[in-house]
């Protein structure tokens, strides 16, 4: 009998917080995406809006995979999503 496999680590608990506390604010982010998908319509850039929240989704669930692993390279996804996060706030407000 085979012995079962070794068992892949996951993630801590806090680090999955640190993961939901830096994309939460995509989620208030949404109803302005709207607002500028209307804006730039005429730009033929509409897209853009949508894909900021679809962006944060795959870089949460990448450094989420990658932390046991790679966690500078999961700090550095969080970085980029809080980062983005400040920019484009201060850009939309």
């Amino acid at each position: 009998m085979l012995p079962p496999p070794p068992r892949t680590p996951r993630a801590p608990w806090w680090f999955v917080v640190v993961i939901l506390l830096v994309s939460l604010p995509t989620f208030t982010f949404i109803p302005q995406a709207a607002d500028v998908v209307e804006q730039a319509r005429w730009l033929g850039t509409a897209y853009m809006g949508w894909l900021y929240p679809a962006y944060v989704v795959i870089s949460g669930i990448c450094a989420w995979m990658c932390y046991p692993q790679r966690r500078a390279v999961a700090w550095i996804l969080v970085a980029l999503v809080a980062l983005t996060d400040i920019g484009l706030f201060i850009t939309v407000i």
